[in-house]
């Protein structure tokens, strides 16, 4: 079986919140690639979420915006369809 699983978290309850990305390539039943980053929301973390992924401000001190981490993740979703 051949798919990439997608965890997303968020920073509070704002779909554009984005805090963090995990993505796991699988083909033929097996891991064969990886990819997380961190992704600077520039909005405020909810105490809520704060507590499900345990992600918070702190964490970024040097982080990526969404802008260019959008072009990172083209570049390897097209990687992975080659």
């Amino acid at each position: 079986m051949d798919f990439i699983a997608m965890d997303f978290e968020t920073a509070n309850r704002k779909r554009a919140s984005a805090c963090s990305l995990a993505l796991v390539v699988v083909q033929q039943n097996k891991v064969v690639d990886s990819f997380y980053t961190l992704i600077n929301p520039q909005m405020q973390f909810d105490a809520q979420n704060i507590h499900i992924h345990g992600i918070t401000l702190k964490w970024f001190k040097i982080s990526q915006h969404l802008i260019k981490f959008g072009r990172i993740f083209k570049c390897s979703i097209r990687q992975v369809g080659s």
